[in-house]
């Protein structure tokens, strides 16, 4: 950042846009660093069952949704949602909630060039939990990468080739929100074949 500050002071008027704008976009990577960082710190001291309410989780993922929508077409993407009203309540932070269907929304959003997201809310009555599954058609996770994808700062190949501007921390901090309330992330994915993420959530 220091490098930018002294290009803006020491260069040309007619480079200092460019230069601001990485200042602006390096300033946004920074604050989300600390974000999740500060996610993480509350996690791991326990900020979570005393905030604990009734949640509509059909309601919450299809709001999360509508938010990103226009992200998604912008790039020529869909983003489907099929949603369930029958659904009974989960005990959760609503908050906290909100930023694991954001993480693994945006994780959707970046590998997949083209192609469609699916999310799909439902009733596991077997397991008396509520879920939600979000489905991209995108690049897929290599086997090797697999048992590794939810490490903190962990990129896989694919993510080392793209630069996306994360932290590396989303899906570790989905996971530690998810399970924090008591529930599970399965992760089901193949080169080429896009990838799932199922959360399961147990019923207040």
């Amino acid at each position: 950042l220091s490098l930018y500050l002294d290009l803006i002071e020491r260069g040309s008027p007619e480079r200092s846009e460019r230069y601001w704008a990485v200042l602006r976009k390096q300033t946004e990577r920074l604050n989300q660093l600390i974000e999740d960082i500060l996610s993480l710190s509350r996690l791991q001291m326990g900020k979570v069952d005393a905030t604990l309410t009734p949640v509509d989780l059909n309601e919450l993922v299809k709001e999360m949704v509508d938010v990103r929508r226009e992200d998604f077409i912008a790039t020529g993407l869909s983003l489907e949602f099929e949603g369930d009203e029958t659904l009974p309540p989960v005990s959760a932070q609503p908050e906290l909630l909100s930023q694991v269907v954001h993480n693994l929304l945006s994780n959707a959003f970046n590998y997949t060039d083209d192609g469609v997201v699916r999310v799909r809310v439902f009733r596991d009555a077997a397991r008396e939990s509520a879920c939600f599954t979000i489905r991209d058609s995108g690049a897929g996770i290599e086997p090797e990468d697999l048992p590794h994808i939810f490490e903190r700062f962990y990129r896989g190949e694919k993510s080392r080739s793209r630069d996306f501007g994360g932290s590396g921390l989303g899906l570790s901090i989905a996971r530690g929100i998810v399970q924090a309330h008591g529930g599970r992330i399965l992760l089901e994915s193949s080169p080429g074949e896009g990838t799932r993420f199922t959360i399961r959530l147990p019923r207040a």
